[in-house]
């Protein structure tokens, strides 16, 4: 078994929880499953993660390194998520810029496959705004 997404949940989950018991209700699986997925990863690698040999399983050295550099990884993801599905504003003055919105939206395109672009003028402003020329008030 290679370490993935799933088995850092199940670290993070089992280091939050205390226990197999509530860490596998938090994700809606079985103690046993969550408790096969550590050992066979365990196995796998070569490495001891949880030291089982007192009432609780308790993270070893090992363990304690690989939930840190886990919890790093769960959270980049959700900021991938995040990102990926967040909605980003951008606007020029009155003024328009060399690098306007449309330019933006080129980028943010190129990042995400899920971005739309809505264009908008500032209806409302523009009968507001009086136009002044030089010498006339």
């Amino acid at each position: 078994m290679r370490l993935n997404l799933d088995v850092l949940q199940i670290l993070d989950a089992l280091e939050t929880h205390g226990s197999f018991a509530t860490a596998a209700e938090s994700l809606y699986k079985t103690p046993a499953a969550l408790s096969y997925m550590i050992q066979k990863l365990e196995s796998d690698l070569g490495i001891t993660l949880l030291d089982r040999s007192g009432h609780r399983a308790k993270f070893t050295d090992t363990g304690t390194m690989v939930l840190e550099k886990g919890r790093l990884l769960l959270m980049r993801q959700r900021i991938w998520k995040a990102g990926a599905a967040a909605e980003c504003r951008a606007g020029s003055g009155i003024w328009p810029s060399r690098w306007t919105p449309p330019s933006l939206s080129i980028v943010y395109s190129r990042l995400s496959t899920r971005f739309t672009r809505k264009i908008r003028k500032p209806a409302s402003i523009l009968p507001t705004i009086r136009w002044r020329v030089p010498g006339k008030s």
